[in-house]
């Protein structure tokens, strides 16, 4: 889309409507208050990019290499892929609105580039709503202990943590996790009947129907399945020391345990020891070799990057 024809007037009787016979390239006019009023094409793009080069240079008096030196105000130039679904009004994701797709982010943390030597150490995943589950207090504990050599103490923190959690000795709190809400109630309530999500569904739970999109809560997950809010006291400590129903689901956090958290450890282990480290102490093998066996395969500059 082009702001004006004056880039084009060199072509001549080569420039006409949309529809003309024998054009190199056509124009149509839109309607509309923008100030990309015309929609110009051409068989071949490169065919287009090259005539609207050419007169820019004339115009201008100077070299123009690219169309993006015209600057977002004076053109538009879509990818082929993104120009096929304007002209066709078809989306990626057929009739889904933006609100109802629900996307997530990864990250991928490996020991080296190596696909033949090196493995990946850490999966992080970040959804939609910002959720990311809070047992930081065992991550830096344990590193603190990993930069001493203290592989036992590590172990302990591993498994004084998992069982706190399967003895439900921790409160929700310590569990929960700080989401924002990106919908507002009507929206929620509009996409509702075919998926459902828990930050909303524990703020329907818990007899809230008013929010506005932007605001922060606290929630956690249920050993039903479902969500629970959390108010978001101003003193942290209050919140830990309050009375609570400690219902989380035990089974979900303590993959959590392992999988997100425990998991940024293992770049200093071989693997095998790793396995060994954060072996469920419900499940001990005969064979298991004695912890105090264990070391650390971290250099000094690692050691200095751990955390």
């Amino acid at each position: 889309m082009l702001e004006r024809l004056d880039d084009l007037r060199h072509l001549g009787g080569q420039l006409g409507r949309e529809g003309t016979a024998g054009a190199l390239v056509t124009y149509r006019e839109l309607d509309g208050p923008g100030s990309l009023r015309y929609l110009v094409s051409a068989d071949e793009g490169k065919t287009l990019a090259a005539a609207i080069l050419e007169g820019a240079t004339q115009r201008l008096g100077r070299r123009v290499v690219h169309l993006r030196d015209l600057g977002k105000d004076a053109l538009l130039a879509l990818p082929p892929e993104e120009q096929y679904l304007v002209a066709t009004g078809r989306t990626y994701f057929r009739g889904l609105s933006f609100d109802q797709l629900h996307r997530m982010q990864f990250d991928l943390e490996t020991t080296g580039l190596d696909a033949g030597r090196d493995r990946i150490f850490m999966v992080a995943v970040r959804d939609p709503s910002g959720a990311t589950e809070v047992l930081e207090a065992f991550l830096r504990r344990s590193i603190a202990r990993l930069l001493t050599g203290d592989v036992s103490g590590v172990r302990d923190i591993y498994v004084a943590t998992l069982d706190a959690l399967r003895r439900r000795e921790l409160p929700p709190y310590d569990v929960s996790s700080k989401v924002r809400l990106t919908k507002t109630p009507a929206q929620y309530l509009d996409t509702r009947e075919t998926r459902r999500e828990m930050s909303y569904e524990a703020m329907l739970a818990s007899g809230r129907t008013s929010w506005s999109a932007g605001d922060r809560i606290r929630v956690y997950r249920t050993r039903s399945g479902s969500g629970s809010v959390i108010e978001e006291p101003e003193d942290e400590t209050a919140a830990v020391g309050r009375a609570d129903a400690r219902d989380y689901d035990v089974d979900h956090y303590a993959r959590v345990l392992r999988k997100t958290y425990a998991a940024r450890l293992a770049r200093a282990f071989t693997p095998g020891d790793f396995e060994v480290l954060l072996a469920d102490p419900d499940q001990m093998s005969l064979f298991t070799p004695p912890i105090a066996t264990i070391r650390t395969v971290l250099t000094k500059e690692e050691q200095a990057h751990i955390d």
